[in-house]
């Protein structure tokens, strides 16, 4: 959260790396699911990199690596940030 006010208070996120199966809510920063996860490998880890900036040009920045290891089992674990893993099943969050 940033505690400006106007453009400045105002966070967006997008995704730095892209990627096909990917994307970045761009007001809440979660990350979705585009399309069925087919051809990716067992085991398969993918690194996206995500940065969250203010709202107006030239503001302050900050980059993520959030790490997703592709589970064909489709195991759903729990909510936990570290360690989450997307099921090659997973529906589209589209």
């Amino acid at each position: 959260t940033d505690r400006d006010k106007g453009p400045d208070g105002r966070v967006v996120y997008q995704l730095t790396s892209q990627h096909s199966f990917f994307k970045v809510n761009r007001t809440t920063g979660a990350v979705l699911i585009k399309k069925k996860l087919d051809g990716l490998e067992t085991g398969q880890d993918i690194s996206l990199v995500i940065t969250a900036s203010s709202g107006r040009q030239g503001s302050l920045t900050n980059m993520s690596v959030v790490e997703i290891a592709i589970d064909p089992l489709g195991y759903t674990g729990t909510n936990h940030i570290e360690g989450n893993t997307v099921s090659a099943s997973s529906s589209s969050g589209v």
